[in-house]
């Protein structure tokens, strides 16, 4: 074997370790390769681990080849002298180590030594070489130096190989990690995650994707989106958008927040609020975008708006009412004195008696345009629902007539409710009427009652109530159902879809005020041509029913000191007239500032301060406070064409704070005022401050 074939066997090994990485199939095929450029017989021997016992090691002979006794015992265990083994590759001649090789008879004198990590192999060479083959050290010597370094750096290779593999099987893991909680977090969004191409075709279809539109991931990836998604009408805008989007990456909706219309997989159409977001991936423009179901937002907007709608009317309507309830006191109450002082016979009797009628039904309007701006004057007692209703059943089937049945279902457990007893018979009277003109050639009509738990998300929905336990009146009929624009308007004062002459306007929107003013809900539910539902919500009340007290009897007139505070000079004047007739000693203000001069210079007692609320400069709460820090027996009687929460906003009345609502009548008034003061004086000459 000369140079050049020592160098060919050296190439030829050096290809194969470059070939391989694992320890175990090198090595095999580098024996392999060895023993094709020479007939040396050899045995190779794998340590993994090697069991030492003593000076003696066993080992596991892998593989001989050539005409020598270990040809036979591949796979067997050998004894190996113990001095074999080490940590560093070696190529030795050393036949007297040789010579304590357990099982063999043939002298062996040259091994090879290549420990790698806890495992190694013995290369084990016979010493007598072929005939023709220049002697063993001549031929192995420089080969296995060569192959014991290049197994060395194999195996320094092979470590920062598997460093290298493990921190790319690390990144692989941290990406997949990654992208998996990326997925994870996709997956429950709560708002539609969908990804297409340049070309609109969707790449990605998240979960909330399947239950916004109602297309399974499978069937929605690979369509194109403005085909599949949009209302009809923003499909040609999202066509050119994407086009121009495919050229340069740029589009109109792009880094934007848009409100449109899409479409269910049923046809639906429901309001989304989309923003798009844009990617470039392997040289092409991708767009992403995040779909949100605005159709509870919209729904609540609407119902928010529709409350300020009606609390603007409101404040109108209490306003007109305010002022024109001085002056129904003034042309109610001169009417009602006029034809006092008129014999039964007077012609003129029968044309004030029209006046006080038509007076009536005037101030009956203004009552109702107070309690649609929730700002009458309720009387709230805990009731039961159940008992009203009963209370009011045969006024109401006397009402609506022969053709319509009237039904209830009333709850046997039902719990009460804090209101007006007088003001539920109106709103009870005015869903029935309406419910009654609803079915001109007859239906059916039912009153029903109940309890319901409201939770957070049902009172968000209904969007004037708070979460809790409620008491649920029904009204249902079979008439002709309401219309959606109706059904916008329908709470507004004055709004009517009946003939001119067959209604006021007023009937439902009195229902919304005085369920509101109540702390409650309106709730409506209706198809044209299928009936319709009235459901009122009344917070339910712990406290037992209030049972309702005798009206206490008054005389009408009395002798007593009454000092008057009110700014409407016609309101005065007559309230003095009223007064006077009645017996009373008046000292007639236009204001806290007269009044409290006529208190400085009244030397007698004064028994009542009848005092307006609202005025300039001095409230009426404030005027009793300043009357009685210097006659702390007075008692006090408010009134104010201004009630409700309006009033509430300048003292604290409680439930026992004499009051009277404007338009009064002189003989309400009478009343009003021998009732306050009778009640001072069983107080011991005092009324609890407001």
């Amino acid at each position: 074997m000369n140079r050049e074939h020592v160098m060919a066997v050296l190439y030829d090994m050096a290809m194969v370790i470059g070939s391989e990485v694992e320890l175990r199939p090198l090595l095999k095929r580098c024996l392999q390769r060895l023993l094709y450029h020479t007939s040396f017989p050899v045995g190779l021997v794998f340590l993994d681990p090697p069991s030492t016992s003593g000076e003696s090691v066993e080992a596991r002979l892998e593989l001989a080849i050539g005409d020598h006794e270990l040809a036979d015992r591949a796979g067997s265990t050998l004894h190996l002298p113990a001095g074999l083994l080490g940590s560093e590759p070696a190529f030795r001649q050393d036949p007297p180590l040789l010579a304590q090789l357990g099982g063999t008879h043939r002298p062996y004198q040259a091994f090879l030594r290549l420990p790698v990590d806890g495992q190694g192999v013995i290369l084990l060479l016979d010493p007598r070489p072929p005939r023709g083959e220049p002697p063993l050290p001549h031929v192995f010597a420089p080969v296995m130096a060569n192959l014991a370094r290049a197994i060395v750096l194999c195996r320094d290779h092979e470590a920062r190989s598997a460093g290298l593999v493990a921190e790319r099987d690390a990144a692989r893991r941290g990406f997949a990690e990654s992208a998996g909680t990326l997925r994870a977090m996709s997956d429950a969004a709560f708002d539609a995650i969908i990804a297409c191409d340049g070309a609109a075709r969707i790449s990605y279809w998240n979960p909330a994707a399947e239950r916004v539109f109602g297309y399974p991931a499978e069937e929605a990836m690979g369509k194109v989106l403005h085909e599949l998604l949009p209302a009809m009408r923003y499909r040609g805008p999202a066509d050119e958008g994407f086009r121009r989007f495919r050229e340069s990456g740029r589009g109109p909706a792009l880094g934007h927040t848009l409100e449109l219309e899409a479409v269910r997989k049923d046809g639906t159409e429901f309001p989304i609020e989309l923003s798009i977001s844009s990617i470039r991936l392997e040289g092409q423009w991708c767009a992403v975008g995040i779909l949100r179901d605005i159709t509870e937002r919209r729904h609540l907007e609407e119902v928010l708006r529709r409350s300020q709608k009606m609390d603007a009317l409101g404040q109108v309507a209490g306003g007109v009412a305010h002022d024109f309830n001085n002056l129904l006191v003034v042309i109610n109450s001169y009417a009602e004195l006029a034809m006092g002082s008129l014999p039964d016979t007077a012609p003129l009797r029968a044309d004030l008696e029209q006046v006080v009628l038509a007076g009536k039904r005037a101030a009956a309007l203004t009552r109702q345009l107070l309690a649609f701006s929730r700002q009458q004057v309720l009387k709230p007692v805990v009731l039961s629902l159940n008992d009203v209703i009963r209370d009011f059943e045969k006024m109401l089937r006397r009402l609506i007539g022969e053709e319509v049945e009237l039904h209830t279902g009333l709850a046997a457990e039902l719990g009460r409710v804090r209101a007006d007893p007088s003001q539920l018979e109106q709103v009870l009277f005015n869903l029935v009427v309406n419910a009654r003109d609803a079915m001109p050639s007859g239906g059916t009509i039912l009153i029903e009652t109940a309890e319901a738990e409201v939770d957070a998300g049902r009172a968000r929905h209904l969007g004037e109530l708070r979460p809790g336990r409620y008491v649920v009146l029904s009204v249902t009929d079979t008439g002709c159902g309401i219309d959606a624009a109706t059904m916008s308007r329908m709470f507004e004062p004055f709004f009517t879809t009946k003939a001119p002459g067959k209604g006021t306007g007023l009937g439902l929107a009195t229902v919304y005020g005085v369920v509101r003013q109540s702390g409650g809900h309106v709730e409506v539910q209706s198809q044209v041509g299928q009936g319709t539902t009235f459901r009122i919500y009344l917070p339910r009340e712990a406290a037992p029913a209030e049972p309702a007290g005798p009206e206490p009897a008054h005389s009408p007139g009395g002798t007593e000191t009454i000092l008057v505070a009110e700014d409407e000079q016609a309101v005065l004047r007559l309230t003095e007239r009223v007064l006077i007739s009645l017996g009373y000693q008046v000292l007639a203000t236009s204001g806290p500032a007269e009044a409290l001069e006529a208190l400085a210079r009244h030397p007698g007692p004064i028994h009542l301060l009848f005092t307006d609320v609202v005025m300039p400069a001095m409230d009426g709460p404030a005027l009793a406070e300043r009357v009685r820090a210097e006659r702390p027996q007075v008692a006090v009687l408010y009134m104010s064409g201004y009630p409700g929460d309006v009033v509430a906003a300048h003292g604290r009345f409680g439930p026992g704070t004499p009051f009277i609502q404007k338009p009064f009548t002189p003989s309400a008034l009478a009343r009003k005022v021998r009732e306050t003061l009778d009640a001072g004086a069983a107080e011991g000459g005092r009324v609890a401050p407001p």
